[in-house]
């Protein structure tokens, strides 16, 4: 059920969907508690670095270790993140491009 919270799919899918198997209503909250607590953590501390970041650029505000640190490690995720997902993508199409060259050999009997 968390991995289910944890995907970005949409919540009504999630929740209708989760109601539709066989999850029990307490694993059901514990994840769901879990999960938007996690992801509410994490919205706050990007809204808050994003007005903080607009301060910093227009020179209204000095920036802080913290907030220089919060924002490095988003840019470092972001990075990593478009490194994994272009080596899955590569990986993807050379997957998906044997399996289109297997089937256009003809066929021997």
């Amino acid at each position: 059920a968390t991995i289910v919270r944890l995907a970005y799919i949409p919540v009504s899918l999630k929740n209708f969907g989760l109601a539709l198997v066989s999850v029990e209503p307490h694993v059901f909250v514990a994840s769901l508690v879990g999960v938007e607590v996690f992801n509410s953590w994490i919205w706050v501390i990007v809204g808050s670095t994003a007005q903080d970041f607009g301060a910093l650029l227009s020179g209204k505000q000095p920036a802080s270790p913290m907030q220089l640190g919060v924002m490095a490690s988003g840019c470092l995720c972001l990075v990593v993140l478009m490194v994994y997902m272009s080596k899955a993508t590569s990986e993807a199409l050379k997957e998906v491009r044997e399996a289109k060259q297997k089937e256009a050999e003809p066929k021997s009997q």
